[in-house]
C-alpha cells in the first residue's frame, strides 16, 4: 500500500510538471498581449521552472536528501568517458530524429531563428547547462531514482525516459529523447552519479546548438532559412530512407563502443553486478509454503505506476503534441 502511494506521489511530480508548463505556455502569450515581449532566453529560463519545482516539492516532501537521488562524485576516468559518451550518443540520436521526420518536421531546425534571437551565447548556456541540469535532475534523479526504489531499476529506466520525451511536447524531440533517456538513466545506473548524465546531456546539447547556429548562420549568408532547407530535405523522401540506412550502421558501432564504455565505467566503479542485471533477468528466491520457488525480480513488484495522475499527465503530453 505505501507502494502504491509512493508511486502515486511521483505520478503528481509528473503531472505537476505539464499542468505548470501549460500554466506558463498560456501566461507568456498573455504577457504579449499586455505589451511585455520576452526575450528569447528568458523564456527558454522559464521553461524550465515547471521542470524543477515539482520535484524539489517531492524531496523536501519526502525528506529525501539530494544525495539519495545520485549526487555523488564519480571517478575522474568515469566523467572523462561521460564526455565520450555523449559523442558517441549522438549518431543514435540522429538516427530517431531522422525517423521521426518520415512523419513531422525537425522541431529544433524549424524554431532555430526564434531560439537565436535572444543572443547565441545566452541560448547555448541556457540549453547546454541549465536545461541538462534540470532535466537530469527531474528526470534521473527524482523520476528514475524513485521509480528503481520502489520497483525494478528496469522500470525506473524506461519510466523516466518516457517521461522524458513526453515532456518536450512534439512528437519529433520524443522519440530521440525516448532514446537518450534511456542511455542516461543506464549511465547514471552504472556510474551511480547523475553528473555523469548531466556531463552526457551537456555535450549533446552543446555540440548540436553549435551546428545550429553554424548552419543557420551558412543559410543566412546564401538568403536561405534552415527551417526551409530542413523541410525541402525532409521532403525528399529518398535522400531520406538513404539517411536513415547510414545512420542505422553507425548507430550499430556506437551502442558497441558505448556497451565496451558502460563495462569500464561498471569496472572503475564497481558495480559490474549493476550492469549485468539490466542484461540478465535476476531471479529472487522465495519462500512458499516451506518450498524455495524462484521468482523474476519484475514479477515480484506490483504494477504501481499506472495510477490516475500519471496517466493524465500522458494523456496532456499527448492532446499536446497531436494538436501541435
Amino acid at each position: 500500500m505505501k507502494k502504491q502511494k509512493d508511486a502515486t506521489a511521483i505520478g503528481f511530480v509528473f503531472l505537476g510538471m505539464v499542468v505548470f508548463y501549460l500554466g506558463l505556455a498560456f501566461l507568456i502569450p498573455l504577457l504579449s498581449n499586455w505589451g511585455i515581449k520576452l526575450p528569447a532566453t528568458i523564456v527558454l529560463l522559464l521553461g524550465e521552472i515547471p521542470l524543477i519545482l515539482p520535484g524539489i516539492i517531492y524531496l523536501c516532501w519526502n525528506k529525501v536528501s539530494i544525495r539519495d537521488v545520485g549526487y555523488r562524485m564519480p571517478k575522474i576516468r568515469t566523467l572523462l568517458l561521460s564526455v565520450v559518451l555523449g559523442f558517441i550518443s549522438m549518431p543514435i540520436a540522429s538516427l530517431f530524429n531522422l525517423i521521426s521526420q518520415l512523419f513531422v518536421s525537425n522541431t529544433v531546425a524549424q524554431n532555430s531563428e526564434v531560439l537565436l534571437e535572444g543572443g547565441a551565447i545566452n541560448v547555448l548556456l541556457v540549453s547546454s547547462v541549465v536545461a541538462p541540469m534540470v532535466e537530469e535532475f527531474v528526470c534521473r534523479g527524482v523520476l528514475f531514482h524513485s521509480i528503481k526504489r520502489l520497483s525494478t531499476p528496469r522500470k525506473g529506466i524506461l519510466m523516466s525516459a518516457f517521461c522524458f520525451g513526453l515532456i518536450h511536447l512534439n512528437f519529433n524531440q520524443f522519440l530521440y529523447a525516448f532514446a537518450l533517456g534511456i542511455i542516461f538513466a543506464v549511465i547514471v545506473h552504472v556510474s551511480k552519479s547523475i553528473w555523469t548524465s548531466i556531463i552526457v546531456h551537456f555535450t549533446i546539447n552543446a555540440v548540436n546548438m553549435l551546428m545550429v547556429m553554424v548552419a543557420t548562420k551558412v543559410y543566412e549568408g546564401r538568403g536561405e532559412s534552415l527551417a526551409q532547407s530542413a523541410e525541402v530535405a525532409r521532403a525528399n523522401i529518398v535522400m531520406l530512407i538513404m539517411s536513415i540506412a547510414i545512420y542505422s550502421g553507425i548507430s550499430v558501432v556506437a551502442t558497441i563502443l558505448m556497451i565496451l564504455i558502460l563495462r569500464y565505467i561498471a569496472k572503475v566503479e564497481g558495480t559490474t553486478g549493476e550492469l549485468t542485471a539490466l542484461i540478465k533477468k535476476r531471479e529472487k528466491t522465495v519462500k512458499s509454503d516451506d518450498t524455495d520457488v524462484l521468482m523474476d525480480e519484475e514479477e515480484k513488484e506490483p504494477r504501481v505506476f499506472f495510477n490516475v495522475p500519471m496517466i493524465l499527465g500522458v494523456i496532456i503530453c499527448i492532446v499536446i503534441m497531436v494538436i501541435d
